[in-house]
């Protein structure tokens, strides 16, 4: 457990982490731009590695730098930390200037899909009121999808799933995708185990990408571990025989067998 916390706290990254939320906070709102606010535990192994391999990645301090950053690091027992859902860890909250959630992500990816996410919530935070205004009307499918990321993100998940309900089952869009992803997570940190894996099988039969699909079956499978560990062992084993999932996903779905086969 040592090595583990050395690990975390050794400074090899080079996001520019504030020392307090009330300060990062402050600086969102002088500067018009949303917090990312990262909430990690000290001896969690997904977390370690974000630190490591993500949060010092050039393509992700570059991203880093359109928000003001803080970072929270907790006991494996909290569930709520300032306020926020803590469902495991890590998690990162995307926050406005007076602290409302406006986006999520949890657990661990890749630095190329962090940038991409990261990217799409600061962008899609900054269109919700003049979707919302537009979708009065009428909207494109692609902004339907837009919205409804938008509203999964702020955890606001019965307007985003009435959204989704009535785009085309066969539209493959990767806003809906993302609307998807971001549902499933919203229900996560909700505890709503059976809307959330609804969620991700929607997706998995949605998506024709490797990346998205293997993501669905790994966010069943950690859903499942403690009531279905025959379930979630045998949806790891499909997401470690996937050719084209990105690396970062097989090796969290290699860590979470571990886990099962040792118990």
């Amino acid at each position: 457990m040592i090595p583990a916390l050395i690990l975390l706290s050794q400074n090899v990254d080079a996001i520019d982490w504030q020392p307090s939320l009330d300060l990062t906070l402050k600086k969102a709102e002088d500067n018009r731009r949303l917090a990312m606010v990262l909430f990690q535990a000290t001896d969690d192994p997904l977390s370690i590695k974000l630190t490591n391999e993500v949060c010092s990645d050039s393509r992700v301090i570059k991203s880093s730098k359109r928000f003001v950053s803080f970072r929270s690091e907790l006991k494996a027992t909290q569930t709520t930390s300032r306020g926020y859902a803590v469902s495991s860890t890590p998690i990162l909250y995307f926050v406005d200037s007076d602290g409302n959630v406006q986006g999520h992500l949890l657990g661990l990816f890749d630095p190329d899909f962090f940038v991409k996410w990261s990217d799409a919530v600061g962008d899609v935070w900054k269109k919700h009121d003049s979707l919302v205004f537009r979708s009065r009307g009428r909207l494109s499918d692609r902004d339907s999808g837009r919205l409804a990321f938008s509203y999964a993100l702020r955890l606001e998940t019965e307007k985003a799933k009435s959204l989704l309900a009535v785009l085309p089952g066969n539209l493959r869009l990767e806003e809906i995708e993302y609307a998807w992803i971001a549902l499933a997570q919203a229900y996560t940190i909700k505890r709503d185990e059976a809307s959330a894996v609804d969620s991700w099988a929607r997706l998995e039969a949605l998506s024709r990408s490797p990346e998205f699909r293997g993501l669905a079956k790994y966010g069943m499978a950690v859903l499942w571990m403690p009531t279905r560990p025959k379930d979630a062992l045998a949806k790891f084993k499909e997401v470690d025989g996937m050719a084209e999932v990105p690396a970062m996903t097989k090796w969290c779905a290699e860590y979470q067998m571990k886990l099962l086969e040792k118990d």
